[in-house]
């Protein structure tokens, strides 16, 4: 989650399992998830420990776009060249000042 963009493949699924296995949340998860996916949201998923699949965490805003398996590795090569032809200064001050 401690990414600027987040990109899935339609495949992927996720899950805050911290209940499940007994652990008390912290870290990062418990910081960022309500800040991605707002403050309703969250306790839901840490609670309920139930797997989100890619479409419905594009939905809530978990991942940005959602791309088949076969495509996901170009399209984020495509962005990543995108990106790489900004000035780096820029690049670099937009990544550390967006929330």
């Amino acid at each position: 989650m401690a990414c600027d963009i987040r990109f899935a493949a339609e495949s992927a699924r996720f899950a805050e399992t911290y209940a499940k296995m007994g652990l008390i949340l912290g870290g990062e998860g418990a910081y960022l998830l309500p800040r991605i996916v707002g403050a309703a949201k969250a306790p839901e998923m840490f609670w309920s420990c139930v797997w989100v699949e890619a479409r419905e965490a594009k939905r809530i805003g978990l991942v940005n776009k959602v791309f088949s398996d076969a495509e996901l590795m170009g399209a984020t090569y495509a962005l990543a060249r995108k990106v790489a032809t900004g000035a780096p200064l820029a690049v670099q001050t937009i990544s550390l000042t967006n929330p």
